[in-house]
């Protein structure tokens, strides 16, 4: 109203031009911000639909390494325990019936070979980091 003020003398009816010039400014901004959710939602949407796969199975790949890193230094028998409740799924039950150990032996070597495995990768962290940004281009 401030930047038109040299027209306001012909205005007829000030309510409604007050009304109207607020109604205005009201709806633009209410389309801009529709207008900017609709492209951000459109961005995003881009983003997903090309994902760098290729990175993502690269980056999987070796952070799978890293963990096979860990459990190669565990002794024979937590990795063979760890591997048949990790990789292929088996109960205690399950993993005590096939090796012929005690459910509670088989429980104790797989919860020590979790424990060094979540050791390895806190000790190793930094390592991890710098070989999934290196691994990913940001250097």
């Amino acid at each position: 109203i401030w930047k038109s003020r040299a027209k306001l003398s012909a205005v007829d009816d000030p309510h409604a031009y007050i009304y109207t010039a607020i109604y205005n400014k009201i709806n633009r901004y209410l389309k801009k911000q529709v207008n900017q959710e609709r492209i951000l939602k459109l961005s995003l949407w881009d983003a997903k639909k090309y994902s760098n796969e290729t990175e993502e199975t690269i980056l999987a790949d070796d952070s799978r390494k890293f963990i096979n890193n860990a459990v190669a230094q565990l002794t024979p028998q937590k990795k063979l325990i760890y591997d048949l409740n990790r990789n292929q799924g088996k109960s205690y039950d399950e993993i005590a019936e096939t090796l012929h150990l005690s459910k509670n032996t088989v429980k104790t070597h797989l919860v020590q070979a979790v424990k060094f495995v979540r050791q390895y990768v806190k000790k190793h962290a930094l390592l991890l980091c710098v070989l999934l940004t290196f691994s990913s281009g940001d250097l």
